[in-house]
């Protein structure tokens, strides 16, 4: 019968690496003094299986997915089954004293009943257990967690530009006073023991964690502490650049061996370990300086962790950062051959418009190094401002913008949006709203998806929630409906024959309309599927934290990717394939695309800097000719001419609202006049008097000025039906509304 349990419960980045070793190893001189360490309960090092079983089932849980549960059936399984391995290893003991630790409990049991589970599952009343929990200042602990993100490669919740921004989704682990309640009320005031902890520290947690529950352990090895080494602040900024990409795009090689290579980068470029900017540690510790107050006046053992520390008067240039072509030729002595061809190519990538410098593996010398480009002034295509773009700093991905965080790829699409729809270069938030434009978008982010929708009809779709869209098999209702299809890294997951996919897109538009995408491709080298035949899978963590994809196969059979890559995240969404450059094309091509255009050109004045060859790329849908055949719009055109006047039954025809829905194929052909003519004059059957002619004069004298109009059946902006035939580009010269055209249309309304 157990008279007490120790709950060791974090936080991270607090010595639990070294205490939990030292728990682990020395079990038999534990048990020699009537302490239990748990076997039953181990996961690689913490009790993780304690505290997956007092979670409540929630498939979506990072460490119910872990697990693989496929439902809350097989979570009671295993709780009933860890409840009896539990009841068995205890009563075999002749311990008094049970000691388990985990610092996942800090984080995922975050609520008092949640945290009496664990008393439950032990069979001990909760007034017996004793929580030990380990403090640090709430910024050190966040340069802990980003410096560990690096190394997992889950960069994800964080932030190099923005530290604080990690409070919007891991608020809880650095909000100490809500701990400290919840363990305070689950087990009761005077069961709790509070520490502090300041890193760099030469205070030994396991010794203190040893005198505080009154037991005796050894300190463990001095190798084992130093392998859990926080990144120096000289390799941060490098490595988080790489990381990004690494996590993103990298094979399972260099995954695998990226922790290792850390490891090694660390003793090859020593310096002080990372912290935050003094701004951002001060600001981040504001948000929590009331609490962390009430809580050194009942612990004052905390005084010196919290409140304690030296300004950073020295920062940021106290240390000299580690240029990514220096980690790089530090990396080919420590990775295997196809890790490093890997690294050396996302480097590339990394810096973009300059040459690392370094050798691929039997390529023989160097080539130099090029200077990356000054700051550039740029115009936010997405949110309008001006600001100094940053040559080295420019990318695809990630933040950019300084106001709206819009990346390169983002600035891409919009301004794409505004040439398509404006002819021209200015942002759209400067443009007036086109409500006649329709645009669907496939998954969109929040950059841009407001302005949008100010702006168009815009529809924002989705593939799991409505509105729905599933592009291998687009519903009837959005057949031929969109001016414009915006997907941004989409065609990359479809699972199945992605030419489905294109074919979809093709059929969403309307007729002389425009595809604008994204997807990851290369230029060089063959399409790559990374699972062929694949007909679905699902994502699950293993009992190291990482990330695992099970497919499944249109044959039946399934398997496990140890390397997946994922697109939004670990565990969100598998990255099926690669384009090539050719791939691409022929998969427009074949869907039935033309004018298929890849943008290669850097715009650095609009934040668009390609480092990676995965471009913007824009294709139209060909016109159907028999659609703009008399016979074809003499149906439409009642219900369009209704729309055309001021009022319904208004007895004026307006000849410029009419040139900008029908656009110049159907409008300058004379033939075509007398169906126009019928149609308008059917609509005004019920009307009075002889129909009036708006803007008869001034659409001839327009085109006979040489104003351009488009072929396609989209609206254009008034200002080009009104400006000087001079402002018209060359390439549009030939589309042109003739007088003979105006003439014939006005005189066949004028005869109807």
């Amino acid at each position: 019968m157990l008279e007490r349990v120790i709950l060791h419960t974090g936080t991270e980045k607090t010595g639990t690496t070294a205490l939990q070793s030292a728990l682990s190893d020395q079990r038999a001189e534990l048990a020699a003094q009537g302490v239990l360490v748990p076997t039953c309960l181990d996961y690689g090092g913490p009790h993780l299986r304690l505290t997956v079983a007092c979670l409540q089932f929630n498939p979506r849980a990072p460490l119910i997915a872990s697990f693989g549960f496929e439902d809350a059936d097989q979570h009671r399984q295993f709780q009933r089954e860890l409840q009896k391995d539990i009841s068995v290893e205890v009563s075999a003991s002749a311990a008094d004293t049970a000691i388990i630790s985990d610092e996942h409990i800090n984080v995922h049991l975050n609520s008092a009943p949640m945290l009496r589970n664990t008393a439950k599952f032990l069979g001990v009343d909760p007034g017996r257990v004793h929580p030990v929990i380990f403090l640090r200042s709430q910024d050190s602990l966040l340069a802990a967690m980003m410096s560990e993100s690096v190394k997992s490669l889950s960069i994800r919740h964080y932030s190099l530009d923005d530290p604080v921004a990690a409070l919007k989704v891991t608020r809880y682990r650095f909000d100490y006073a809500a701990i400290i309640n919840n363990l305070e009320e689950a087990f009761g005031v005077s069961n709790l023991i509070v520490r502090g902890y300041k890193a760099p520290s030469d205070v030994d947690v396991t010794q203190v964690f040893a005198q505080s529950v009154d037991i005796n352990l050894r300190t463990p090895p001095s190798n084992l502490v130093s392998a859990n080494r926080s990144v120096p602040a000289g390799l941060m900024p490098p490595l988080w650049r790489l990381g990004q990409e690494v996590a993103e795009q990298a094979g399972s090689q260099l995954r695998s061996e990226w922790r290792g290579l850390i490891d090694r980068l660390i003793t090859d470029f020593p310096s002080r370990s990372f912290r935050l900017k003094e701004t951002d540690a001060l600001s981040f510790l504001r948000r929590f300086q009331a609490t962390n107050e009430s809580l050194v006046a009942k612990f004052p053992q905390l005084e010196d962790c919290f409140f304690s520390r030296a300004p950073n008067n020295s920062d940021p240039q106290d240390v000299l950062e580690v240029g990514i072509e220096q980690i790089i030729e530090s990396a080919e002595q420590h990775l295997s051959k196809d890790a490093f061809v890997q690294l050396v190519a996302i480097g590339n990538d990394v810096v973009p418009r300059t040459s690392l410098g370094v050798a691929m593996p039997g390529q023989g010398e160097k080539t130099p190094r090029v200077e990356s480009e000054p700051t550039v002034p740029t115009t936010c295509p997405v949110c309008a401002i001006c600001y100094e773009l940053d040559g080295e700093a420019a990318r695809r991905e990630g933040p950019q913008c300084p106001n709206c965080k819009a990346s390169g790829r983002a600035s891409a699409l919009l301004w794409a949006i505004a040439r398509t729809v404006y002819g021209e270069d200015r942002p759209i938030k400067l443009q007036p709203a086109r409500k006649d434009i329709r645009i669907i978008g496939l998954s969109d982010g929040p950059v841009y998806r407001d302005l949008l929708a100010s702006r168009f009809d815009y529809t924002n779709t989705f593939y799991h929630q409505e509105p729905f869209l599933d592009i291998m098999e687009p519903a009837e209702v959005y057949d031929g409906i969109a001016d414009i299809l915006i997907s941004s890294e989409v065609f990359e997951h479809v699972i199945g024959d992605y030419s489905a996919a294109f074919r979809g897109a093709h059929k969403i538009l309307k007729p002389g309309a425009k595809l604008i995408l994204t997807v990851p491709y290369q230029n060089v080298g063959e399409h790559r599927e990374h699972y062929e035949n694949c007909t679905g899978y699902s994502s699950f963590q293993d009992d190291k934290g990482r990330w695992l994809a099970e497919i499944e196969y249109a044959d039946g059979t399934k398997s496990v990717d140890h390397q997946p890559r994922f697109h939004g995240g670990l565990g969100k969404i598998l990255k099926m394939r690669l384009f090539s450059r050719d791939s691409l094309q022929s998969a427009l091509r074949e869907a039935g695309f033309v004018d298929i255009t890849f943008h290669d050109r850097n715009m650095p004045e609009h934040g668009i800097v390609w480092g990676k060859p995965s471009r913007l790329v824009t294709a139209l849908r060909p016109r159907d000719q028999a659609a703009d055949r008399a016979p074809q719009r003499r149906e439409s055109a009642p219900r369009k001419a209704d729309t055309l006047l001021g009022k319904e039954f208004a007895p004026t025809v307006d000849l410029m609202k009419l040139a900008e829905a029908e656009g110049a194929d159907l409008l300058a052909d004379p033939e075509n006049a007398q169906t126009i003519a019928d149609a308008i004059c059917a609509t005004f059957s019920t009307a009075k008097g002889p129909l009036e002619i708006a803007h008869k004069d001034e659409i001839a004298a327009i085109s006979h000025r040489r104003s351009c109009v488009p072929k396609s059946s989209r609206p254009v902006p008034r200002a080009n039906w009104t400006g000087n035939g001079d402002d018209v580009r060359p390439a549009e010269r030939d589309l042109l509304l003739e007088p003979d055209a105006i003439g014939a249309i006005v005189e066949a309304i004028g005869n109807a």
